[in-house]
């Protein structure tokens, strides 16, 4: 269902289990055609928050680690990342 508050929800009680100490970045992994559109959500209810939306230029083969480095040691708020980009990171 579009516009129940879902998407508003599920950001808000990330946002307060990093400022509680339970999380330290939230990974938001969404259909990978939403990605930038759910990054936008982001900044409009949460403008200061300081939010990574990864692009399909993070996923070419050479920049893959690169990307991995990025999100570990950076000071992220939270990190959105594509169902189909989230499938490349080993684990």
């Amino acid at each position: 269902e579009v516009g129940s508050g879902k998407t508003l929800t599920m950001l808000g009680a990330g946002f307060k289990l990093k400022e509680l100490g339970m999380v330290h970045k939230p990974l938001y992994v969404v259909p990978s055609s939403l990605t930038a559109q759910f990054g936008q959500e982001i900044m409009k209810f949460f403008p200061t928050k300081k939010v990574y939306v990864t692009t399909k230029k993070d996923f070419v083969r050479a920049r893959r680690k690169q990307f991995v480095s990025r999100i570990i040691t950076g000071d992220y708020d939270a990190i959105v990342i594509g169902d189909s980009q989230f499938e490349k990171i080993p684990m």
